[in-house]
């Protein structure tokens, strides 16, 4: 059997002072990527400089120069159409990758090449400090059918995997219609959790990638605003009723991953009685959360603190039920 090839796609906007970092470990993993593609959205900063400096170093590093900026969603989009491995990995350039995360992820693949995706742990840094966000899906490196995945996501008030650390079926991706733009920043999350849903996934049960939180992140700064968040998950759900996700519209509707603020999922789904399908006790049960427990505690505890109860909730209600 040939050794599947890999390719990388890496959006970027003013993000020079990053992006070093990122290409840095993706250059340094030892299961080479057959090629790395970055998108430069019209950045006014040293970013093009960058990039062109590891370019001389990297004969299999391509840019692509927008004039104008485009978004990271159109850019998506692009990305994928501009490369042509059996698998990619899509990264955002402010964030890095760990040694070992290539040759691990692509081994299990390997294993079981009908899985959507393949996914990791990761950590998470806010430029102090570091937290380990341990998905606990399996403590080794396993394959999850469709049926595992969906019990998994009926635990979980979002994806059970960090949408950040995922390796993807390139093929299978363009089958399911890759990003579509008209889902803005839930584009990724809505694509994933049809291939999950699909194809199951691989995961490895180690931080092999850090996720860098800031307040520029793109879908930070869109999610804060509540409009916007809501017009957004009723085109999810209005997508996931189209003919072509018919088989997986079960799995919707009893997970309503729709976005990482199920306060607003809810919100979006009792305003409207076409929507009342997608009400279940998990949607209620996190929205309420979110709204009366997260939230206030998060003006006066910093988030990164939650975080850490939230992962040891998740350890504890998982070891309680088996795992």
């Amino acid at each position: 059997m040939s050794k599947k090839t890999l390719s990388v796609v890496m959006p970027n906007y003013n993000y020079g002072h990053f992006i070093g970092k990122m290409l840095e470990s993706i250059f340094s993993q030892s299961y080479p990527a057959t090629e790395v593609v970055v998108m430069d959205d019209a950045s006014t900063d040293d970013s093009v400089a960058v990039i062109k400096g590891f370019m001389r170093k990297h004969p299999n590093l391509r840019l692509i120069q927008n004039e104008k900026n485009i978004g990271p969603i159109a850019i998506g989009k692009r990305l994928f159409a501009a490369v042509s491995g059996d698998y990619v990995f899509p990264c955002a350039s402010d964030d890095w990758i760990l040694p070992g995360f290539f040759e691990k992820s692509m081994e299990l693949l390997a294993q079981f090449p009908r899985a959507g995706l393949c996914c990791t742990d990761c950590a998470v840094f806010d430029g102090r400090q570091y937290i380990k966000n341990k998905r606990y899906l399996s403590d080794k490196p396993a394959y999850l059918p469709p049926a595992e995945v969906f019990k998994r996501f009926r635990r979980e008030h979002i994806t059970p995997f960090s949408i950040h650390t995922v390796i993807l079926n390139r093929e299978l991706l363009l089958s399911v219609g890759g990003y579509k733009e008209e889902l803005e920043w839930a584009a990724d999350l809505f694509a994933y959790s049809v291939l999950s849903f699909r194809y199951g996934i691989c995961y490895v049960p180690e931080v092999l990638t850090v996720i860098r939180r800031h307040e520029s992140q793109y879908g930070v700064i869109k999610a804060h605003k509540t409009s916007l968040e809501r017009r957004v998950i009723e085109k999810v759900i209005y997508t996931s009723r189209e003919p072509a996700f018919k088989d997986v519209l079960p799995m919707f509707r009893k997970t309503a991953a729709f976005s990482v603020h199920p306060w607003e999922v809810l919100y979006v789904v009792m305003r409207n009685p076409r929507n009342w399908d997608f009400l279940s006790g998990k949607l209620l049960f996190f929205a309420v959360v979110d709204k009366f427990v997260k939230r206030p505690l998060m003006r006066f505890i910093p988030e990164m603190f939650i975080r850490k109860i939230l992962r040891l909730l998740r350890k504890l209600r998982l070891s309680a039920r088996g795992g």
